[in-house]
């Protein structure tokens, strides 16, 4: 996954905090919510990241409903410039 690099630093940073002597002075609640809120913002620059390359990859279409209104929606690896049949 392309800007991985932050994500996995971020993972580096944890596990070295967590073999770090920060971790070692916490009680056993103190470690878990200190992971939890650590782990869950690595896993959301993960998600975020992810997004961000599925966007990349994603192309914007003209598209028409039932009543004929045009809308635009993105389509996951479309050409650019490609659009269902309804829509022309």
């Amino acid at each position: 996954m392309r800007g991985s690099s932050v994500p996995r630093a971020r993972f580096e940073d944890l596990v070295d905090w967590l073999n770090g002597a920060g971790a070692d002075r916490l009680e056993h609640a103190e470690l878990e919510d200190q992971l939890q809120t650590q782990g869950r913002a690595l896993l959301r620059r993960l998600l975020q990241d992810h997004l961000d390359l599925r966007a990349g990859r994603e192309h914007r279409v003209e598209v028409s409903d039932s009543t004929r209104r045009r809308t635009r929606r993105w389509r996951p690896g479309m050409p650019a410039g490609w659009a269902p049949c309804s829509a022309r």
